[in-house]
Parts: structure tokens; sequence; C-alpha cells
């Protein structure tokens, strides 16, 4: 697939967007996939593959592992932030204890202690190439440091059950990857965000994968890994400075510090192996963070293992596509290629070869990742449908003849959709815009009204069976293996669960009875310990925080599993009754009290109960209720699960967070 003639000579060192070399020169380089692009692709070509770097048009494209760290990264970097600002008396320190990438660098000791308060999250926390002022003498007089937070293992163990991450975008698979010989078994190699303090010097001067000893550098031309950097705020821009052409295996001369250029752009690619440096940033502006993520063409994999440690190897991922994915295949026939439709039925992770049935039922095995692309629209499929359903839509799917709730995960381009199922999180995919509908009436959330007095009696009526408001009955039940479970249980309406068939409510059922049963020995008769700040907290504060997350816990995975199972089910029922959240006029009952009693009805057979605790409040006078609140209890199905043995004993760490007081060893919880 490498196209034939000489590369062009490169470009000198330094040169800037728009200087180079004549487009036929370039399209001799990156034949043939670059025959077929248009001037402005063309150029981005050259200047990724010569300059070593390109602004992205119109942002970072939308790409499931980048979603994957941007949800990571707003759920951890602020909790980050905040331990390495406990911490900044240690900052400039080296960690002489740890072989941890960058440990002896500025801010390795602070990495060291802040990954091991996020220890089971799958984030690690490394000292990257600190800041130093440009006119400093000494190569080690370094300013200030900088991190950078690596997800990797936990993208590796998102991924762990289908083996590969998802590829780039068609698009982007075209500008990095012009050879389709390096489309061939793409890996990704890195993903994450950078931490600068504010007011940072600019970074050292570095590249970030070279070798000093390689018999194989990079030929002119021919990137092979790739780094990509984006900023969440789409009117944000990034500030790396990078030296155009500069790919000297990390090695920095004074004029390479006289020839950089600032990207300035909301998203960039620059080649890993050139030259670069994050940019300074100005006191005042609070701490700055650009996301990362890093990929190596399957040409590129060998000589990556000689440019990096066999350890760091272990945390990379192979791109591809996972069984059941609707794509499309190349198939070379006498009047020359054509793409038809098909479905992933497996691949062999060794040779990265698939298996994939074509539309008509032939299957077709051998075939590589180059062969395959998303699913684009087709001259035989309407473009053009009545119905649309926008991403994360909540809607009917049709699975062997049943209609069964469903979120939709990817609209493909030919017209199909991928969808996750709500009931077992599985997806399927390739599915036509005729089998999926939106909920009618009786299935759908519905805008409500308030209550007219005129409805209070029926609302009473229920109330009287169902008694679930803010003034609980102080009734008993029996659960299933007959102890009491302290509220009294409404009757059993006669509507389907959650507004669905009755074979989804079995499925429900199903899933229930799959949650984990194991047991933890509890350290019931251990002591406390006696260093322990965090229960000091606890008592005189009354409140802790993890911020590295919960320990691990079994009752946790429990709440865990049964919130993927069925908080959206819950929240479509509680939608259904939107018309009957505010409480009767005069009533002194809260808001969301008579949905919560419904909502529980049809939802006591899966051992689960929905509350009303306190409403929302305005917060000026004279702080009105507003609106309702909600609190799912899963107790019952805790009950039934764990019954007479008792539920899973909490860790030790966190036993003596909460029972650590001498009163309490030995005690039962």
């Amino acid at each position: 697939a490498a196209g034939s003639g000489a590369p062009p000579p490169p470009p000198r060192r330094g040169a800037r967007v728009g200087s180079g070399f004549a487009p036929d020169a370039v399209e001799g380089a990156m034949a043939p996939a670059a025959a077929e692009m248009s001037d402005r692709a063309t150029e981005q070509m050259r200047q990724l593959h010569w300059d070593g770097w390109v602004r992205l048009d119109g942002g970072m494209p939308d790409w499931e592992p980048r979603r994957f760290v941007e949800r990571l990264h707003r759920k951890y970097c602020s909790r980050i932030v905040e331990m390495l600002e406990r911490r900044r008396a240690d900052w400039m320190k080296g960690d002489d204890e740890d072989n941890a990438p960058g440990a002896d660098r500025p801010g390795g000791l602070v990495a060291r202690r802040v990954t091991a308060k996020l220890e089971g999250t799958g984030i690690f926390l490394y000292a990257a190439h600190p800041s130093q002022k440009d006119d400093a003498e000494d190569d080690y007089d370094y300013s200030g440091p900088r991190w950078y937070v690596t997800c990797t293992e936990a993208v590796m163990q998102h991924y762990e059950g289908i083996g590969v991450a998802p590829p780039p975008p068609m698009e982007l698979q075209e500008l990095l990857w012009p050879r389709l010989r390096d489309r061939r078994k793409p890996w990704l190699t890195e993903l994450g965000w950078t931490l600068v303090p504010e007011g940072s010097d600019p970074q050292v001067m570095h590249a970030d994968i070279c070798s000093s000893e390689s018999e194989r550098p990079r030929r002119p031309g021919r990137g092979r890994y790739h780094h990509f950097a984006w900023k969440p705020n789409p009117e944000d821009l990034c500030t790396t400075n990078v030296v155009p052409g500069a790919f000297s295996e990390g090695c920095a001369t004074w004029d390479d510090y006289q020839n950089w250029t600032e990207v300035r752009g909301n998203a960039v690619i620059f080649d890993s192996e050139m030259l670069h440096r994050g940019g300074a940033t100005k006191p005042g502006i609070g701490w700055t963070s650009t996301l990362t993520l890093q990929v190596c063409s399957g040409s590129g994999w060998p000589e990556l293992h000689e440019r990096v440690s066999e350890g760091l190897m272990w945390y990379t991922q192979p791109m591809g596509w996972e069984d059941g994915a609707a794509v499309d295949v190349r198939i070379d026939g006498a009047s020359g290629p054509s793409w038809r439709r098909a479905v992933v039925e497996r691949r062999d992770p060794k040779k990265g070869r698939y298996a994939v049935r074509l539309d008509d039922g032939t299957l077709r095995d051998g075939v590589q990742d180059s062969e395959l692309r998303y699913r684009q629209i087709s001259q035989d499929v309407a473009k053009h449908t009545d119905a649309s359903f926008a991403l994360r839509a909540r809607v009917l799917a049709l699975f062997d003849g049943e209609w069964l709730p469903a979120r939709v995960a990817r609209a493909n381009a030919d017209g199909t959709y991928r969808v996750i199922w709500i009931v077992d999180r599985t997806f399927t995919d390739g599915l036509p815009a005729s089998s999926l509908r939106a909920p009618t009436a009786a299935e759908a959330p519905r805008r409500g009204r308030r209550l007219a007095a005129a409805d209070c009696a029926e609302i009473a009526r229920v109330r009287e069976d169902s008694p679930l408001s803010s003034a609980r009955s102080s009734a008993s039940t029996k659960a299933p293996d007959g102890e009491e479970v302290p509220r009294t249980r409404g009757k059993r309406s006669s509507a389907k669960a959650c507004g669905a068939d009755a074979p989804v409510a079995a499925k429900l059922v199903e899933a229930c009875e799959r949650v984990p049963k194991r047991r933890r020995k509890g350290p019931a008769g251990e002591a406390p310990a006696q260093d322990m700040p965090l229960r000091a907290d606890l008592v005189s504060r009354g409140y802790v925080e993890f911020l590295g997350g919960l320990p691990k816990w079994e009752l946790i995975d429990f709440v865990e599993e049964c919130y993927d199972r069925f908080a959206d089910i819950i929240i479509q029922e509680l939608e259904g009754l939107r018309d009957v959240w505010a409480p009767c006029p005069g009533s002194r009952e809260r808001y969301g009290a008579f949905a919560a009693a419904k909502a529980t009805e049809r939802l006591s057979e899966f051992g689960i109960a929905v509350y009303s605790p306190s409403d929302s409040q305005a917060q000026e006078f004279p702080y009105e209720s507003t609106g309702p609140r909600w609190y799912i209890s899963l107790t019952p199905l805790a009950l039934r699960l764990y019954g007479a043995k008792g539920a899973p004993s909490p860790p030790a760490e966190l036993w003596e967070l909460l029972c650590g007081h001498e009163a309490d060893v030995g005690a039962e919880p």
C-alpha cells in the first residue's frame, strides 16, 4: 500500500505552516491514500507528517476513547488538584523510593503519594518534564513541577470484555495513516490529561518517544506515533510549543528554543517524535489541564518495543472492531473495489484479522483492519428517513419480535443504529430505523401539570393502599426469606413493570438473581487503629471525603450493579408519573410522595422501593418547596439476596473508620 517513488526532501528545521513543497511531491510520498483527498486534506497530511503537527478543524472529533477520558477528567481532575495543593511543600522533591516514570523529577514524590490515594481507580499520576525558565543556565535548573494523569489502566479495564478499543473515525485514519498497512493492528498507547499550576514557566523541550540506540529511526514524511491534545471547552486553546520538523530523537539545541511556534488550537495532533513543550501559564488563572490521547500505527508497533520499556508496553490497548460491530467491508472484484455492509463475527487477537458476515449472509474470513470502516452512506439505503433518533435517546427497539427498552449509542452513516439494551447493558449494531420507535404516551416521559383539588380523592385512596409518603407506616411485611422488612409495601399494580413488556420484567428478576452473593469475613474482633486522622475528622466534622474513591467492598459493588441495571428504568417510571409530582393544594405531603408510592408498586417485585425525602427548596424568602427528590432503597433486594447469612462486612480500614471506638470491638454491625 506504500506509494512508489522517492519521498520529497524534508522541510527545513523550524518551518512554519504553509511552507513546504508542491502537492504532487506530497501525493507521491503518501499515495495511494492521498490521491482522492481534497487540497485541504492533502495539506493537513503534509503538515502532520513533515512538519509534525496540525490543527484539527472543528475541534476533537467524536470518538469513544475521547468521551471516556473526558468522563474521567470530570470525575477526578478537581480531586487530584486538591490533593496536589495539600502537598505543595513537597512539589520540588523527587522520589528515591520509586521507579515510576518521572520519579526523579520535581513532583515525583507527590505523584507517588497521590497515586496511592487513587488505588483501584485505574488512574496514576506521574511527574512530567518540569517547567524551566528560558534563561536558565543549567540544564537541571527547574522552576516548578508538572504532572500527567494517565488513565491507560482504566481504559484497559473498560475494554477488557471485548479486547479492543474502537478505532479512530475514518477521517482521522486517513490523516494519521495514509498507507493502508499503517491501519492494520493499530494501538492506543496513552490517554489522560496534563496538570499545570498557574504561573508556570514553559516546559523543558522534549519528545514523547525517542531512542539514541534504535536502528530504525523515523523515516522522512512518515509519522508512526501521534499525540492528540485538546481542551474540553471549545473556547479554550492549546498553547503547546512545537518545533516543526525537529525529529532529533529528543535532543534539543539552543536553536530549537528559538524556532518553536505556538499551536493555538482547540484540538491538535502532533508527532510524538517531534520536539515540543507545554507552554507557560499565566498567574491568577488557576490550574490548567489539556486532555491527551496517543496512538501507534500498525507498522510502527515493532519499533515502539525498541523505544519503550517492556513494563510500559503492558499499558497499551489494541484498537479494532468488536464482535457484533456493524461495518463496511471492502471487496475487491473484477470491476474494482467496492464496499459492502457487514457485521463482525469474531476477531483473531493474535493475527488481528476478522471474520465478517455480509448482508447477504456470506461469511468472509481473514479480513484486515484496513479493509473495514465505520458504516457509510450507501446508494441502496435511503439517506432520509422519517425517524431520527439522537445519541443517548431512550427508545424501544425490536429484538426477536419484542419491543425492548434501549438507548441509542451510535447513529451509523448508513441510517442504521447501535443501541445498548437497558436490561443487560449489551449492544446490537446495525439496526434499521424501522426497528426503533419512540415510546408511546404510556411509556414515555410526560410533562406534567399541577393537580387540581378534584384529583385528591383518588390520590388519598391510593395512599391508603400504599402508605409510602413522608409519614411512613411503622408496619412490617415479610421478605421471601421470612425476615421482616421495616415498611409496608403497597398492593401490586396490574400494570406491567416499568411500562415494559412481561419478558423484560422476567429478565430483570434474573438479573437480580445474578448479583454476586459472596461474603467477606468481617473484622469484628479486630482492635481499632491508633492513628486515625480520618476518624477524627468524621467525629469532629461529621463527614470525611474519599478523594481517591470509596474502598473496595462488596456492598458497594452490589449498589453499583443495581444502579447500572435499574437507574434508567426508574427514571423512566418517575418521568411517566410527572403529572402527580406536586402535592394536592393545601396538602402537607411532600413533593413526589405519590409518585414514589406508585413507582414502588411497580418495582416492588424486584426488591426496589422509592422514597420521597425532603423537597427541593428555594434559596430566598419565603423558601417555598420547588420540586421533588427521591431515594431508591435496595434494602428489600439485599434482604432477599443475603438473607439470614448477613451482608458482607466492610473492609478493615472502613470498619476502623466507622467503628473505631473501643466499645465497638467485637460488636456485630
